[in-house]
């Protein structure tokens, strides 16, 4: 009887499994795409994908949520900060030094209540930080890498490599 109830859980199990692998009505089941400049063998020619349809809606979702960010994830360096009664003269001062020493280096001015901050750089990753940080070390011995909302980098495109 034991043995007998096991198969029948298992029998079961595996009919719920081989019904989950059915698409719901109404679901996007494939989309054909034909590649222009695809080998010549048929089977590279073209790919079937099969997705639910809501993957589309919730792309586009991230993409306008993206360009509303103005920006993505990353690191800066901060060089300095200040609250005096000039701290932004100071801090105006500390950027253009920052832009006559390392020129190809973004650095930005920020107001965070009640510093006004130098930040510089636009990295994705730490450890593309803390190599910036080696470099302007002797300059700026207190810099420290911070979370930020950074600008997107530039793709470059055939285009634009003429």
């Amino acid at each position: 009887m034991k043995q007998f109830c096991v198969s029948l859980f298992f029998l079961l199990i595996s009919g719920f499994a081989l019904y989950a692998q059915e698409f719901p009505a109404g679901e996007k089941q494939t989309e054909e795409i034909e590649y222009q400049n695809s080998p010549q063998h048929p089977i590279l020619k073209r790919n079937q994908i099969i997705q639910d349809s809501r993957i589309d809606v919730l792309l586009q979702h991230h993409i306008v949520m993206n360009k509303r960010r103005n920006g993505m994830e990353g690191y800066r360096l901060e060089i300095f900060f200040n609250s005096d009664y000039n701290a932004k003269e100071k801090a105006l001062e500390v950027k253009t030094e920052f832009l006559k020493k390392y020129p190809d280096l973004d650095a930005y001015v920020q107001f965070q209540a009640p510093n006004f901050r130098v930040r510089i750089g636009n990295f994705r990753t730490k450890s593309d930080a803390s190599k910036v940080k080696e470099q302007i070390k002797r300059d700026y011995p207190n810099a420290f890498r911070v979370d930020d909302i950074i600008q997107f980098p530039e793709l470059i495109t055939e285009e634009s490599k003429q």
